[in-house]
């Protein structure tokens, strides 16, 4: 697999461009067998210290280019003359499609209020477009709750975020929550999402480690 990754950061802090690609296919006879390729765009522009546009562009392939082609002849018995004769069997992949494209506007509510800790509500349409039965439009938030304290001396800091949208042909909510020990690079955190009547949950726990030349030089 091969990924790449931009972002770009103009006009002080207030103009934001990230981009992210990857693709995946086998080394030998690539164009033979099944491949995937796909990437994002994210674009953000801030008004103010509190409001913001986001936009995001999202767009995935999937080939197969296998073919199965065989004839056969069904009259195996000789009894039947019908089937006495040769039936082609062919079969082909599909080519599958995705894209989703996702307008909206962020407020940062703890800018707002000169909290220290991070609060902000986003509100986004959305239009997702495919080969699979999934084109939908919907309209939907996000709303972000991060929260910092200390525990015997050690720093916690914990992120709560959760998403919901309607549409026109299925709703959707997801919600996250991640708990970090700064000092020691730990991460746990917890997801879940609905998507119609499908749902999917996710427990991660991740450890940061550093070697000799960050600690040596400060670089994380």
């Amino acid at each position: 697999m091969v990924f790449d990754d931009f972002a770009l950061m103009l006009n002080g802090d207030k103009l934001y461009f990230g981009a992210a690609g990857f693709a995946d296919f086998a080394l030998t006879d690539g164009k033979d067998k099944p491949y995937t390729m796909g990437g994002n765009l994210k674009t953000s522009i801030k008004f103010t210290e509190i409001m913001r546009l986001d936009a995001s562009h999202t767009e995935l392939f999937a080939r197969d280019p296998r073919r199965f082609l065989q004839t056969v002849n069904l009259d195996f018995t000789k009894f039947d003359p019908a089937l006495d004769r040769d039936f082609v069997i062919d079969a082909r992949g599909d080519d599958r499609h995705f894209r989703r494209d996702r307008v909206g506007v962020g407020i940062d509510i703890g800018r707002a209020l000169e909290q220290a800790d991070s609060f902000t509500v986003d509100f986004f349409v959305e239009r997702v477009r495919g080969t699979d039965d999934l084109p939908n439009d919907a309209l939907g938030a996000t709303i972000v709750k991060g929260i910092s304290f200390e525990v015997g001396g050690v720093p916690v800091r914990t992120e709560v975020s959760g998403t919901g949208s309607v549409g026109t042909e299925y709703n959707s909510v997801a919600g996250r929550v991640s708990f970090e020990l700064p000092n020691q690079g730990v991460v746990l955190s917890a997801s879940g999402k609905n998507l119609g009547d499908a749902a999917s949950y996710l427990i991660e726990l991740r450890k940061r480690f550093q070697d000799k030349f960050e600690k040596e030089h400060g670089v994380k």
